[in-house]
């Protein structure tokens, strides 16, 4: 009789989906939205997408082998995987970078907890997150048939003004960005096709997407002013959000399983997305927002999912017969084993604690090699910017007081060390400023000014910088340029100056500009 009966929990829900299919859909989905990109951005887009697929199967393929698990490529969950990370890749990006970030979605967030739906986040976002914090400039710099520049939303972050063109290029992908991003449109008729499907509920993409809107409106400044809904609209289409939203949000393996709590994953996630948009310096806030919402989605089921029938909330049921002796414990042969997660605890913990003391051992022994490098490095940017100096010798005066001695507001500066530079017959040929501006959009912006006897710059060199990619990170490139030669107090065009700003970069024009302004003043008054 046991041969003719297959005997398995509750609840009996018969379906005819299976992982391969819910894949396959997924995929076809994202079909129009990748095939747009690689058309728009060319053939080395299609290389990149081709490269994610076969290297998370590979990775995935080589994990299950060396540990002993069956082969599951054929479910196409890895392919799925590496599709959304080459979709999520800048289109002429290193492939050793997207590689990378396969072999850490697959092993480190999929395989190790336990393979397809025991993964804590989404691998294909994981990898993102990744990849933006060890490749940031890579992973931030977008062009468009073969023009370097910002992306629409980063410019809108930047300007804070958007336009009715910019809305309609983000809505036919006409825009610089990832590969699989850029086209909403193509993007929401492959969510519609998923709904169709029954592979998605629509429900946490419209409480993300509602969400984040309401927050938006109301914490956006714009308010009442006349470019609010191309600035609503630019925030909606741009960014990566209805990639994340659709396809990535939507995960059955890190999103509630219950309506309330997929209602609440989705109003979580869309408030995090709006704050990281509003107030954080990086228009990349949808892939944190979702991991973080992966993050507690344990918690959220915890307390949506229904209680078991016959279960009451803080009683004890009580036995048949009140004369019924009690369940004898296990003996010791019987004794329960260690729970899994308190193994897998301890060994979160002693892996962390390993590899901290790794890294902190590392630190130790490499921290004065680098602070050497560094040094050489600023004085390798000493000598580039005067030149006929051989040597430098630091200037002990209290700086600060000479440049609040000046009517001009330089913001907020730090002067680092000032130093005069002399030739090889030890006559001063000019002076060099260490100084840094607080005032850039994305952080401090340190840079070495270089100055003749005559207070005429000789040369500008930026040593740190952090601005948005395409804008603010061209400030080397687009405006450092200008400076050399001139003297006074200088001032950006916009102002009836002499210094053309970054265009969609004023901030970092402005913070620049500063700082060497204030060099400037230093060197003239230490000169008089």
């Amino acid at each position: 009789m046991s041969d003719l009966m297959n005997i398995s929990a509750s609840p009996h829900i018969r379906d005819n989906s299976s992982v391969r299919r819910i894949m396959l859909d997924v995929i076809i989905a994202l079909m129009p939205a990748a095939i747009y990109g690689v058309y728009r951005f060319g053939w080395y887009s299609l290389l990149i997408l081709v490269t994610c697929i076969i290297a998370s199967m590979f990775f995935e393929a080589l994990f299950q082998k060396f540990s002993g698990k069956e082969i599951t490529v054929s479910d196409c969950s890895a392919a799925l995987t590496g599709l959304l990370i080459g979709m999520n890749m800048p289109p002429h990006i290193p492939l050793y970078i997207p590689i990378i970030g396969c072999a850490f979605a697959i092993i480190m967030v999929k395989q190790i907890f336990g393979g397809l739906g025991h993964n804590f986040m989404n691998p294909a976002l994981a990898a993102r997150c990744f990849l933006l914090i060890s490749f940031a400039q890579h992973m931030t710099s977008f062009s468009l048939d073969g023009v370097s520049g910002a992306t629409p939303l980063a410019m809108l972050q930047e300007t804070g003004t958007a336009s009715r063109e910019t809305v309609i290029n983000l809505i036919t992908g006409n825009v610089s960005g990832t590969i699989g991003e850029t086209s909403a449109i193509l993007l929401i008729l492959g969510g519609i096709y998923l709904v169709i499907r029954k592979v998605i509920s629509p429900v946490i993409p419209l409480t993300y997407l509602g969400t984040f809107i309401v927050f938006t409106v109301i914490f956006g400044g714009h308010l009442g002013q006349s470019d609010f809904l191309m600035y609503e609209l630019t925030q909606l289409f741009g960014g990566g959000l209805m990639i994340g939203s659709i396809f990535m949000a939507t995960d059955y393996a890190t999103s509630p399983i219950t309506k309330k709590g997929r209602i609440i994953y989705g109003v979580f996630i869309g408030l995090l997305a709006g704050m990281f948009r509003v107030f954080g310096a990086s228009a990349k806030g949808v892939s944190y927002a979702i991991i973080t919402g992966n993050m507690i989605t344990p918690l959220i089921d915890k307390y949506t999912c229904p209680k078991a029938f016959g279960v009451v909330r803080g009683k004890q049921k009580k036995s048949d017969s009140e004369t019924e002796p009690a369940q004898k414990q296990p003996t010791e042969k019987f004794r329960a084993p260690v729970s899994v997660k308190a193994k897998t605890l301890c060994a979160m913990i002693s892996i962390t604690i390993i590899a901290g003391a790794a890294l902190g051992y590392i630190y130790l022994q490499t921290k004065d090699t680098i602070s050497q490098r560094q040094k050489e490095e600023t004085y390798a940017a000493y000598f580039e910017i005067c030149e006929g100096a051989t040597e430098f010798d630091i200037i002990d005066a209290d700086f600060k007081s000479i440049l609040s001695s000046s009517d001009s507001d330089y913001g907020n500066i730090e002067i680092g060390d000032v130093l005069e530079a002399k030739d090889k017959s030890g006559n001063t040929v000019g002076a060099v400023v260490d100084i840094t501006s607080k005032d850039g959009y994305g952080g401090d912006i340190r840079l070495v000014v270089g100055a003749d006897t005559n207070s005429t710059v000789t040369g500008v060199k930026i040593l740190n910088i952090n601005e948005t990619a395409g804008l603010g990170m061209n400030a080397e490139r687009d405006i450092v340029p200008q400076y050399k030669g001139k003297s006074g107090h200088l001032d950006l065009t916009k102002n009836g100056g002499e210094i053309q700003a970054i265009s969609g970069a004023t901030i970092t024009s402005k913070a620049v500009t500063n700082a060497v302004n204030a060099a400037l003043y230093i060197i003239s008054n230490y000169n008089k």
